[in-house]
């Protein structure tokens, strides 16, 4: 689930807070990157959960129901149904998943809590699905898949609150964490196990190590790399290149030299792509034409390979 592009923002996040907190050792370094990492799947596997949410939300809200002198059949029935139906028993039925998504500090946070409040009270006064449609796995899944993509995935208050409740959880990563949260709605199976469905954290072995390993390699060869790279500042003041920038291409430059199997042009548009998102558009012009040059420098020294 955690793909490179989501490991690049968290590496550039640690790093820049390595060099900005002095008693940051490389040891604790690599420890944050470990739980930035794990910060973006948390929020996946909450998300993932949300109609356990509406699941117990809907149990309290049918007390309160039921004890009106003339209780609403029509919301009744549409909360019973939101208690209990194919897709929760079928979530239920997995406490292994249950567990690890109590355990997220995410679950705990009042802010969503309210949220999920506000959302089931639009949804009960728009009554937009019946409770009969929740009665069938396919009908459920329909229900908490809309839901999900109108209510929660373009959400700026959602943003918010994910944001506030971990550092490491960016705007910048959410819209990956929650394209693999609308692939998980889309694709449940009641003929399989819902950890089968799941993503791993990392997709493999090699995934799993990218980041450590491009994290040490970029503060390792720090001054090497910034020397390297401050030669092609022609027209350029060094002081006058930030900081973010220096880090990109200091990232990029590692990347290209400790994963030779990764095409140079994708390094190039990925970091390209991390300067929208954290510096400015003439940096992303700055960046793109000093990284098009030292890796042909680069190449023809034969100390990087690939296209």
């Amino acid at each position: 689930m955690i793909n490179r592009s989501l490991i690049r923002v968290k590496v550039l996040q640690v790093l820049y807070n390595f060099y900005h907190t002095k008693s940051m050792s490389i040891s604790t370094a690599q420890e944050t990157l470990e739980a930035a990492m794990e910060s973006d799947y948390r929020v996946y596997l909450y998300l993932c959960g949300l109609p356990l949410d509406f699941s117990d939300l809907a149990r309290k809200l049918i007390g309160i129901e039921e004890g009106k002198f003339s209780p609403d059949p029509d919301r009744l029935a549409l909360l019973r149904a939101l208690e209990a139906n194919p897709v929760v028993e079928y979530l239920e039925g997995d406490q292994d998943f249950v567990v690890r998504r109590m355990a997220t500090s995410i679950f705990h946070n009042p802010d969503l809590s309210e949220l999920h409040e506000m959302v089931l009270s639009e949804t009960l006064g728009e009554q937009p699905v019946s409770a009969s449609q929740l009665e069938t796995f396919d009908g459920a899944r329909q229900f908490y898949r809309d839901l999900y993509g109108t209510k929660y995935r373009q959400s700026d208050r959602v943003y918010d609150i994910l944001e506030t409740t971990d550092a490491f959880v960016t705007d910048a990563d959410l819209p990956v964490v929650f394209s693999f949260v609308t692939k998980f709605y889309n694709g449940l199976d009641p003929e399989k196990e819902v950890s089968k469905l799941l993503r791993p954290k990392f997709a493999s072995k090699s995934d799993g190590d990218f980041g450590p390993t491009l994290l040490r390699a970029a503060i390792d060869n720090k001054e090497a790399y910034r020397e390297r790279i401050s030669k092609y500042f022609k027209g350029w003041d060094a002081e006058r290149v930030s900081e973010v920038d220096y880090l990109l291409m200091q990232m990029a430059m590692a990347e290209a030299i400790a994963f030779p199997t990764i095409a140079t042009t994708v390094t190039i548009n990925e970091y390209l792509n991390l300067a929208h998102s954290f510096s400015s558009e003439n940096s992303y012009v700055f960046i793109n034409g000093i990284l098009f040059k030292l890796f042909t420098d680069l190449k023809e020294e034969g100390m990087i390979i690939g296209d």
